[in-house]
């Protein structure tokens, strides 16, 4: 047993970070000005008592390097503890009222404790057009389906990209973005909510590659989910590789609204 960030953690051989590596990308001050910068936007939708979490990862280079500046920001359901928020950072094993405190995370305000999807949207168009962002793809589990996709696909504010999420496709970005952490070259907030995320998230893999897993339930690790699915694309960035060079950037150019709505509720296995 090992005590970092205020936790006491299992020393486990196949942890995803180095709680110390997690530690040093930390910062009071953000490394650059978002203000009008390209940031790729991955999403985990909420499914049972999971947080619903947004990601934004905005490349940048010091001196030709790639750098990730990543923030993430969480909506907390209470429905599972009776609308208990109490409750929940006790089986959670987090303090999800410090992180609302300090502007990472929301907590379901609705008596029945489910997130407001309508709210997760307008939040993160809200941070999207106050900050100019360039959005080069919004990221998400192709069978997640939400309010928030569903809107989205039917306005095609950005590109859209449904990642199926298996080790094949998430191998590659799972790598590098341990690789990115390791190296200092990953700078996040200080941001508690995120902290744990990382420090909880372990290595699972097969012969098709690496992915990110939780051992337990209430291991919550949905923000870190978010940011692998966002470094899917956010990799490319100064590359030459384009990995959608044979495919539209957005799956659903042409499509009707129709043929939008029954590709994700009737996409089958």
């Amino acid at each position: 047993v090992n005590k970092n960030l205020n936790m006491w953690l299992s020393v486990k051989e196949n942890r995803y970070l180095n709680p110390h590596d997690i530690e040093q990308a930390q910062s009071d001050t953000p490394p650059i000005d978002i203000t009008g910068q390209p940031v790729y936007v991955g999403f985990d939708l909420s499914k049972l008592s999971d947080d619903t979490a947004v990601s934004y990862v905005f490349p940048y280079q010091v001196d030709d390097v790639t750098n990730y500046y990543i923030k993430q920001h969480s909506w907390v359901p209470t429905n599972k503890t009776g609308g208990n928020i109490a409750e929940k950072e006790k089986r959670d094993g987090i303090n999800y009222r410090q992180a609302q405190e300090l502007g990472f995370a929301t907590i379901s305000k609705n008596r029945w404790g489910y997130i407001d999807e309508s709210a997760v949207l307008n939040s993160i168009m809200d941070f999207i057009e106050t900050n100019q962002l360039q959005v080069r793809f919004f990221i998400f589990d192709r069978w997640g389906t939400s309010d928030v996709t569903d809107t989205l696909t039917s306005l095609e504010p950005f590109p859209l990209l449904p990642l199926k999420q298996t080790a094949d496709k998430l191998d590659k970005p799972t790598h590098e973005l341990q690789k990115a952490f390791r190296e200092g070259r990953a700078h996040t907030d200080k941001d508690p909510l995120l902290a744990y995320g990382l420090t909880n998230a372990v290595l699972v893999g097969s012969s098709a590659g690496i992915k990110v897993d939780k051992e337990k339930a209430t291991a919550k690790i949905d923000a870190v989910d978010a940011i692998v699915d966002a470094f899917s694309r956010a990799i490319y960035e100064y590359s030459d590789i384009d990995p959608d060079a044979d495919k539209d950037k957005s799956l659903f150019s042409g499509w009707t609204d129709d043929q939008k709505h029954d590709y994700f509720t009737n996409y089958s296995f």
